[in-house]
């Protein structure tokens, strides 16, 4: 592999986007719903504290490396 380094950053930017999609929805979340915008920040933080949760989660029980990623997600 000759350029370690882009694969890395590309990997962690393809990773990361999911922590703004519920900015996406945002404005059908509060039509739906019935929420206040202010409630969509509080959503969106629990979105990005989830994924650094279970990302410390996996890392410091080394769950990811006993089980097939296959049977973690599924």
């Amino acid at each position: 592999m000759k350029h370690p380094v882009l694969v890395i950053v590309t990997a962690q930017l393809f990773g990361t986007s999911l922590w703004f999609s519920a900015n996406s929805a945002a404005d059908d979340l509060v039509r739906s719903w019935g929420i206040t915008p202010g409630d969509i920040g509080t959503l969106t933080n629990g979105v990005q504290l989830g994924f650094i949760v279970g990302t410390l989660l996996f890392a410091l029980t080394g769950l990811a490396d006993r089980f097939a990623a296959s049977r973690i997600f599924a």
